[in-house]
């Protein structure tokens, strides 16, 4: 009940602040406060309990870092950077649950500032974080998505052509969690234009790694999911997440048409940047596109490689519907797009594939170390 509660919070005052009769960056700004208030709050305050439970164990394991001696931080066999932040946080507040908070205000809050950036519409765009960009794999996956945000903050780098802030970034998303090293080609692909020849390696590519994926798998757990365990991801798989991809690549051609001109103007007037942003997007598109189609077929464990470019996928969606001729095309098309997300999030919730399946309130817990 709480998530729908949360969807119907969303739409309402997206409805009130795109139609309230004041300036656009005021009802933007507006908007996006009040949406970060509850989209953060409410994973701030998760908790669920049993034993097999993600949140227990990233609970526990702060718990734990309470009685661990600073010389033992730098041994933890994750990245360095995570236990160090996780030790701060509960010698700081001596209190595990301030690990949510913070690890939650700031995904949230960082991704409502991609949003704010790069987004042709924020209210679109906050919508598809919380139906179908990640909102809710952030609550179990903490760490990576730490990371992922810290990679999407990177992404004015790219567009400004300054390599080493750009590179130095994603090291400091890699101390979080080492998949952050996957987007480190952006940097070259945001200067490379979709044209034939690019479309056919992204072919070429895709065939290799479905034919491969079993060693493609074991090189991601090797690399990225070490300590994860060798069957982890390869158990399952989310045919559904095939509909996502087919509208990817769907709004990935509407957004490279020919004779189509950008509807990338999140730059401002620097035709530059502007085609580094579509690129970029583009290409990050499709690289989700290709690990998400494996996870949907095959193995969820592609899913988390293709949580580093959902927000290309997401903003893909947008420009490309952007990309249309006719006012009446987009608004019928951003209907579409927004009625799909909610039908998304409506049946992965009755189905209970959100996280946590039933919400418990860290308050409501009686704690007990284990």
């Amino acid at each position: 009940m709480l998530y729908y509660i949360e969807f119907a919070y969303l739409l309402i005052i997206a409805f009130i602040f795109s139609n309230a009769k004041i300036r656009r960056k005021q009802r933007e700004k507006l908007f996006l406060i009040l949406s970060f208030i509850m989209l953060a709050s409410v994973s701030a305050c998760r908790f669920e309990w049993g034993a097999r439970s993600d949140f227990y164990r990233n609970y526990n394991h702060a718990y734990a870092m309470l009685s661990v001696p600073w010389s033992q931080v730098f041994v933890f066999s994750e990245e360095l950077l995570h236990p160090i932040l996780r030790k701060i946080i509960v010698e700081v507040f001596r209190d595990p649950q301030a690990y949510f908070f913070i690890s939650s205000f700031f995904i949230v809050g960082c991704y409502l500032v991609i949003t704010k950036r790069y987004s042709p519409d924020i209210y679109m765009g906050v919508i598809l974080f919380f139906c179908i960009g990640g909102y809710f794999s952030s609550h179990n996956i903490t760490r990576q998505y730490v990371a992922i945000m810290i990679t999407l903050l990177a992404w004015k780098y790219v567009i400004e052509r300054k390599p080493w802030k750009y590179f130095l970034t994603i090291l400091l998303a890699m101390g979080f969690h080492t998949a952050a090293v996957i987007v480190l080609p952006l940097y070259y692909l945001a200067g490379r234009r979709f044209n034939k020849n690019v479309l056919f390696g992204y072919t070429v590519f895709a065939a290799l790694i479905v034919v491969l994926n079993r060693p493609v798998l074991w090189l991601i757990q090797l690399v990225m999911y070490s300590g994860y365990g060798g069957g982890y991801g390869a158990e399952s798989s989310n045919p559904l997440r095939l509909a996502l991809v087919f509208i990817t690549v769907f709004c990935i051609w509407l957004l490279n048409r020919r004779n189509v001109p950008n509807p990338v103007h999140a730059c401002g007037e620097d035709t530059v940047k502007n085609l580094r942003l579509k690129n970029l997007i583009c290409h990050g598109a499709v690289v989700y596109s290709i690990f998400a189609l494996l996870s949907a077929v095959n193995m969820l464990m592609f899913s988390r490689v293709a949580s580093f470019f959902t927000a290309c996928s997401m903003l893909a969606m947008q420009y490309g519907i952007e990309s249309l001729g006719y006012r009446y095309n987009k608004r019928l098309m951003k209907l579409g797009l927004l009625a799909f997300a909610a039908a998304w999030f409506i049946l992965m919730n009755a189905n209970g594939k959100l996280i946590p399946a039933v919400y418990t309130p860290f308050w409501e817990v009686t704690w007990r170390a284990v």
